[in-house]
C-alpha cells in the first residue's frame, strides 16, 4: 500500500487559492507576459486548465503508455478570461474525483513516471500555484500571493523529495517555487528547464534528482 501524503480537496483548494488571487486581473490584459514565461498570462491559464484535463483523463481510464497520452486541448479562442476561470474551478473537481475514485494501488501514465493518485494531486496542485504565480507577476500582484505552508510542504514531500526541508527552508512556497525552477534559495541555485516531479509513489524514490533529458513540451 503506498504511503499517501496528499489529500483529497487539495486540487480544489490549490485552484480556489489561485483563483482568489487572480480576481484583482480579470478585467486586465492577460496578453501581458506571465513572469518569465514566453506564454502570456491568458495562455497560461489556459494551460493550467489544460494540465487538469490531461490529469483527469490519464486517472480515469487509466492512461498506461506514452502512445495513449493525448495533447491538451490548447485552449478556446472564442472563450472569455471569466469562463476560463470557471473551467479551471470545474476542472479542478472533476481531477479531484478521479483522484478519489483510484485509490492504491492503481497508477496511470505521466512522463515523469508512472504516477499514482496522490502524485498527480501533487503535481496538479504544483502547476496550478506555480502558474498562478506566473499570471501574478505579469499583473504585478505576486509579491502578495503566499499558499498555506502545509499545502506547499505535501506538494515538497510527495513530489520534489530532494528540495530542502523545512528546517533548511522554512518558507514553503518558497520551497515550491525552487523545485519549479522558479526561484534561488540560499545554497541553492535557480533551476532550469530540466526540473521535474517524482512522481512514482514516494516510496519507490532512491534518493537522487528526477530531471528530464529533453525542453519539455510544457511544464
Amino acid at each position: 500500500m503506498s504511503a499517501l501524503i496528499m489529500r483529497s480537496g487539495d486540487i480544489r483548494a490549490a485552484a480556489d487559492i489561485a483563483l482568489d488571487a487572480m480576481i484583482p486581473a480579470l478585467n486586465r490584459d492577460w496578453s501581458v507576459r506571465a513572469g518569465d514565461l514566453d506564454w502570456s498570462c491568458r495562455r497560461t491559464l489556459d494551460h493550467i486548465i489544460d494540465t487538469l484535463v490531461l490529469y483527469a483523463f490519464a486517472v480515469a481510464l487509466p492512461v498506461m503508455s506514452r502512445e495513449e497520452w493525448i495533447p491538451p486541448r490548447n485552449g478556446d479562442p472564442d472563450a472569455t478570461v471569466p469562463d476560463l476561470v470557471e473551467v479551471l474551478r470545474w476542472q479542478a473537481g472533476v481531477l479531484e474525483a478521479a483522484c478519489d475514485a483510484s485509490p492504491p494501488p492503481a497508477r496511470a501514465f505521466h512522463p515523469s513516471g508512472l504516477s499514482d493518485a496522490d502524485g498527480f494531486r501533487a503535481m496538479a496542485c504544483s502547476e496550478v500555484l506555480a502558474h498562478a504565480d506566473d499570471i501574478l507577476m505579469g499583473f504585478g500582484l505576486s509579491r502578495a500571493f503566499e499558499p498555506p505552508a502545509d499545502l506547499c510542504d505535501r506538494i515538497v514531500r510527495r513530489v520534489f523529495p530532494w528540495a530542502p526541508d523545512a528546517d533548511a527552508c522554512p518558507n514553503r512556497w518558497h520551497a515550491v517555487k525552487w523545485a519549479c525552477g522558479r526561484m534561488a534559495l540560499p545554497d541553492h541555485p535557480r533551476g532550469d528547464h530540466r526540473w521535474w516531479w517524482h512522481s512514482a509513489p514516494i516510496e519507490e524514490w532512491d534518493g537522487s534528482r528526477n530531471e528530464r533529458n529533453a525542453p519539455p513540451a510544457w511544464s
